[in-house]
């Protein structure tokens, strides 16, 4: 029987290994993740992982000659490694605020009851042992071994009453009520023809953020974070990964989601100006590195959670569904879905300025990007240049491809006054997909960059630069959660970030007309927890993976161990 500390490491685990470095860290422990937790790690039943994790944490944390009291000290404290031992604990607190109804988060007594039913408390209120303010210790510790360890922390407290339970509620994105909800919204837009199975997370984020509208799906998918926003869609696309859209059923597809490869568009550019469009796989959740082999090539894990690109590709003519084997037997499905449109963008950390679906969830606030478009999608063509005519978006480049594709390029949003526009319905995705998401978005770039886990190396810190849609913007900057300076600036004015030279964790947080608009985090760190390895250069691989990224330079890693 596996006890507290094998859910414990089993749990952080599953959740540091689901999150690259240098983002937030949710533990959105609930049905469903116990479930893989327990089958993939440690290795459970799946009908019994919620109730064995249940036995193992009341086991661990509830006072033996007490029936309904918590004793907490054994958890309160670190392993000889730095693992905190409280992980298992704040999942549990995490998994009460998962079972509460989402239009609850305004009372305390809503959530202890929720606690104390999964303890078999026949208490009310706040469990005996459970200190006021004990489980911020908690969180914070575990906020502290996740930075160490190159994330970031993502609980955060509330205000009043609310102040502890709040780093619960932050974790709980989808509750058992919303599970409910999106099931139902999708099964009935499906069987409606509103909504298509095969949907990757650009296309269905799409469609969710022209249909979702209850308030704590709302709230999270239109977060001033864009951290917390994306994370919100990766859940609700989990749970469409896991739909049953058969005729008449009730329950979700048990899948194993590592089994699921989605492909994009990776777009070279070769002399003499020969545009040509691979195979551009994306890392599914879950990974664990198994050998894959798709026409011989090998899948190398690249940068962003991407394979390296491979074979060419048609955008438009192609359909591909593929089943490929690993070197152990097991199946995975590879597929790239059908779709009307493209969208490019760059990445920040690519040196090369090579174009791609880099991101899951497009926020072309502020960016330079390329649409491709079919030819003979005339209505298409038709509404790009309105778009064009209101000054909604701007394009420098309209090229021809081919005979049947067209690129429009470096494109840039202008305006937020999309709403005046009713789209025709062959061009609705086009223009869900355009029409920004924020207000304003915060831009960070020259400094010295590891991008290994996307922090910045102390003494170096970035440039900030403001992309919106007002002239003047109020930027307070918090260095662990306390204000360190205050700022007006214009928009896309460049400010060097020099408050933030020191090694720590910052926000910046952008308000127009005192409502917060945007957020972002991000790290410092000092010189001697870089972990530089010496890569060999190759022109086919990506020189990045060295591990840090300049303005304007290079930086090489010499035999000698120098720089």
């Amino acid at each position: 029987m596996k006890n507290y500390l094998d859910w414990n490491d089993a749990i952080i685990q599953y959740f540091s290994s689901n999150y690259i470095k240098g983002t937030p860290v949710y533990l959105t422990v609930n049905d469903t993740n116990l479930e893989n937790i327990g089958t993939e790690v440690l290795k459970l039943k799946r009908e019994e992982c919620a109730n064995l994790f249940l036995d193992a944490v009341k086991r661990k944390c509830i006072d033996p000659f007490h029936r309904n009291k918590l004793n907490l000290t054994s958890i309160d404290k670190v392993n000889e490694n730095g693992t905190p031992e409280c992980v298992a604990f704040l999942g549990l607190l995490v998994y009460a605020a998962h079972k509460m109804k989402s239009d609850d988060d305004t009372s305390s007594t809503n959530y202890f009851k929720w606690l104390n039913q999964l303890l078999d408390f026949d208490s009310e209120g706040r469990p005996d042992g459970l200190e006021r303010g004990f489980s911020e210790k908690l969180w914070k510790r575990w906020g502290l071994w996740l930075e160490k360890n190159g994330w970031l922390p993502s609980a955060t407290a509330g205000i009043g009453n609310m102040k502890y339970i709040h780093y619960s509620l932050s974790q709980a994105l989808l509750r058992e009520d919303d599970i409910n909800y999106l099931k139902n919204k999708f099964i009935n837009s499906y069987k409606s023809n509103q909504l298509f199975c095969y949907y990757d997370e650009s296309q269905l984020s799409f469609w969710i953020l022209k249909n979702i509208h209850k308030k704590h799906l709302y709230d999270g998918i239109h977060s001033t974070d864009d951290n917390r926003s994306d994370t919100f869609l990766d859940a609700i696309y989990s749970l469409f990964e896991t739909m049953n859209w058969d005729e008449g059923a009730t329950e979700t597809k048990y899948i194993t989601r590592s089994n699921i490869i989605t492909c994009g568009l990776y777009r070279t550019l070769t002399f003499p100006n020969k545009v040509t469009y691979q195979l551009f796989p994306k890392i599914p959740r879950g990974f664990k590195n198994q050998n894959i082999h798709v026409d011989g090539e090998k899948l190398i894990e690249f940068r962003g959670k991407h394979f390296g690109p491979l074979n060419p590709i048609h955008p438009f003519k192609e359909v591909l569904r593929e089943e490929i084997q690993d070197d152990l037997g097991f199946f995975t499905n590879m597929y790239m879905p059908k779709k009307e449109f493209w969208i490019l963008t760059s990445d920040e950390d690519d040196n090369l300025g090579v174009y791609a679906t880099w991101d899951r969830y497009p926020n072309l606030l502020g960016k330079k990007f390329i649409i491709v478009l079919p030819t003979v999608n005339q209505e298409m063509h038709d509404e790009m240049e309105i778009f064009k005519s209101q000054e909604l978006i701007v394009w420098e480049n309209k090229v021809n491809i081919s005979d049947d594709i067209v690129e429009y390029q470096q494109c840039m949003i202008l305006s937020r006054g999309w709403d005046s526009i009713i789209p025709k319905p062959s061009s609705q995705e086009l223009f869900d997909a355009l029409k920004p998401r924020q207000f304003a978005t915060i831009s960070l770039s020259a400094g010295l960059k590891d991008i290994t886990d996307n922090s910045w190396i102390k003494g170096f810190p970035p440039i900030m630069k403001i992309y919106g849609f007002e002239n003047i913007f109020h930027i307070d900057i918090h260095k662990n959660e306390e204000i360190i300076e205050t700022i007006n600036i214009n928009n896309q004015e460049e400010y060097p970030l020099i408050a933030c030279s020191e090694a720590g964790r910052y926000e910046i947080r952008v308000s127009w007309h005192s409502q917060e608009i945007s957020r972002r985090t991000f790290i410092v760190k000092p010189w001697e927890d870089l972990n530089i390895q010496k890569q060999e250069y190759s022109p086919c691989h990506d020189y990045n993976k060295l591990g840090i990224s300049t303005c304007g330079a290079f930086t090489k890693l010499c035999d000698k161990g120098g720089l």
